[in-house]
């Protein structure tokens, strides 16, 4: 029998061991990277601050609050002298402008335990890639470096490498794959292209007819597309785990910023030799498969005004045209000053299928450090910070980009949907779903937060009270859609796997 991960091991990439998410990706990370850490650090007292305070009073007094942050010592060392730009302290240069992260380490958990790896070079990264993808494979790893044997030692002493069956791929022949969150695979009879790839561990307390896909059961995989550069879509400890010469399309990225790494260098750094930079407009054929890259618009750090225009969350959406069907997939988009997907969707061919996401995350700016967007508050003007505005997509836009895009079906997603994403923190909960000791501990009832993690089921009722021609499927990961052919027409069905799907109702 073959050897393998546990499933239950979680891998990640680091800078160092010394930080506040030391068992989180950072380095493929463009919000919690260590380049921002300084900057989350001297955010701290206003989070402290508005937790006493509230909204309501916290929203009378944002520019005093602002001006208190900016005034203690640990905030004004980050800043340049006495410089405003906006109403605000302008951030050092070599802040908002910072030099991408070096990988260093590699973050092996499961569960509660954990240890770091040093891993220096690019070689080292190369045979660790090497060595994870020929163990995909069911093959030996046969590591090179030392520094990679002295990994796999020790995975081998703790038990967490060991003989396991290899589990056949799901979801086979022409259709979408959705692995959950944001992950998806489209396919064709000889084709497959995955966009953002992030593989989440099982835990001891999900339920064995319901756990997240084990990478093997990915399938073969042709190409991938990062939308963007956070860590929920553009993860190295996943993608250390795919062949480092399959083809990775990456936004293109002029400089890297305080809220966009550059991906391609990062990627090129830990050794993958096919990545490729596009930008909107572009397209690349692979196999019989063409991939088109859309813009952008939204979940910037104001849905108008800038401090500097230059520092901005970068990001490509896409479309995926098989012989078959299409689908574009739009992440944590919206509208922005530069534009929206709606207008976006006006300016290409029918599409069949659109993946949105529906949070809408409205909040005022304020209020971004009790959030994972923590450090888009340093972009905000002053003028800017009280007024509450949808950072991405709720249901009732993500409904009208639908509409636009002349799609038949609407797939809300980019909002967890899964125990393994809720103890992580993100999407909504569902009644029965398990507690996590050290974790969380679930509710008796299903829960939603309205404003940042609604249940997927409110654009099905959107859809329904405006009576939209889009019809709204809710899939749960590990769900397929497939495309069933009639004489005269065509109909999408969802595929379920019979031992491990959905088990939940709202």
């Amino acid at each position: 029998m073959p050897r393998a991960l546990d499933p239950r091991v979680d891998l990640s990439v680091l800078a160092s061991g010394d930080t506040e998410r030391a068992h989180h990706e950072e380095v493929g990370d463009a919000l919690h990277g260590p380049h921002s850490a300084a900057l989350r650090a001297a955010q701290l007292p206003l989070v402290a601050r508005l937790s006493k305070l509230g909204s309501a009073r916290a929203l009378a007094q944002a520019e005093t609050l602002i001006g208190w942050m900016e005034d203690q010592p640990r905030y004004r060392a980050l800043c340049e002298n006495d410089q405003r730009v906006a109403g605000r302290r302008l951030i050092k240069k070599s802040i908002r402008f910072p030099r991408p992260p070096r990988a260093r380490l590699l973050h092996a958990r499961l569960g509660l335990l954990g240890a770091d790896f040093p891993i220096e070079t690019r070689e080292a990264w190369e045979d660790l890639a090497d060595a994870l993808a020929r163990l995909r494979e069911g093959a030996p790893p046969k590591p090179r470096h030392v520094d990679v044997q002295n990994f796999f030692a020790e995975m081998e002493d703790a038990g967490w490498l060991r003989e396991q069956e290899l589990r056949p791929p799901i979801g086979a022949g022409p259709g979408i794959l959705f692995v959950g969150h944001n992950s998806a695979i489209v396919a064709s009879f000889t084709t497959r292209v995955m966009i953002d790839p992030w593989l989440r561990p099982w835990h001891d307390g999900d339920p064995d007819r319901y756990r997240p896909l084990c990478i093997e059961q990915w399938g073969h995989l042709d190409a991938m597309v990062i939308t963007h550069g956070h860590g929920d879509h553009f993860h190295l400890g996943t993608l250390l785990r795919i062949p480092r010469d399959t083809l990775i399309l990456v936004p293109r990225v002029a400089q890297s910023t305080l809220l966009a790494t550059s991906l391609a260098q990062t990627l090129s750094a830990i050794g993958f030799s096919r990545v490729v930079e596009w930008q909107p407009g572009e397209r690349r054929q692979v196999g019989d498969l063409t991939l088109e890259a859309l813009p952008f618009f939204g979940e910037q750090p104001t849905a108008s005004a800038l401090i500097d225009e230059t520092i901005r969350n970068v990001g490509c959406t896409c479309i995926v045209r098989t012989p078959d069907f299409s689908a574009a997939f739009l992440a944590d988009t919206g509208a922005d000053a530069r534009g929206s997907m709606r207008e976006a969707a006006h300016h290409v061919d029918q599409v069949d299928v659109v993946f949105s996401g529906a949070r809408g995350f409205s909040l005022a700016p304020l209020f971004f450090p009790t959030t994972t967007l923590d450090v888009f508050l340093a972009n905000v003007p002053i003028d800017e910070l009280t007024k509450t505005q949808a950072l991405m997509h709720d249901a009732e836009t993500a409904l009208d980009c639908a509409e636009a895009f002349r799609a038949k079906l609407l797939v809300p997603y980019a909002d967890g949907g899964a125990p393994w994403y809720w103890r992580e923190g993100m999407g909504p909960s569902y009644a029965g779903y398990p507690s996590y000791p050290g974790w969380r501990t679930a509710p008796s009832m299903s829960e939603e937060l309205a404003q940042s993690d609604p249940f997927p089921e409110r654009v099905v009722e959107c859809a329904r009270v405006r009576q939209s021609a889009v019809r709204v499927e809710c899939l749960r990961p590990n769900d397929s859609l497939r495309m069933e052919h009639g004489r005269t027409s065509r109909a999408w069905r969802i595929e379920r796997p019979k031992n491990n799907g959905w088990i939940y109702d709202r």
